[in-house]
């Protein structure tokens, strides 16, 4: 993304693997190796978006998650998804709050 707009500001706001399964040695390698990255370990979601048939007949129908199959574990998995991404917001946005703290 850097070299496609080095001009632009791009901040690491959450990774998401997605088609994951805990008991799938794949997954478990692939999440551990992103939670060991520095960079990425603090914005990893896991256990991410777990597979789920549901997705794709979703798309088949042109529904979101939510309006195909509100009870599902895709559903699930992308609530609880949403609610990363606000708690990595807020924590951004005090660590932004706290830093122009320091400035003043």
């Amino acid at each position: 993304m850097k070299d496609l707009w080095p001009d632009r500001r791009l901040d690491l706001l959450a990774v998401l693997p997605t088609f994951t399964s805990s008991t799938n040695n794949a997954t478990k390698a692939a999440l551990e190796a992103l939670e060991q990255d520095p960079q990425m370990g603090p914005y990893i979601f896991s256990p991410g978006i777990r597979q789920c048939i549901d997705l794709n007949y979703a798309t088949s129908q042109r529904q979101t998650i939510w309006e195909y199959a509100p009870r599902s574990r895709a559903a699930e998995d992308y609530t609880r998804f949403l609610d990363f991404v606000d708690r990595q917001e807020q924590a951004g946005a005090h660590a932004i709050k706290e830093e122009a703290k320091t400035v003043i």
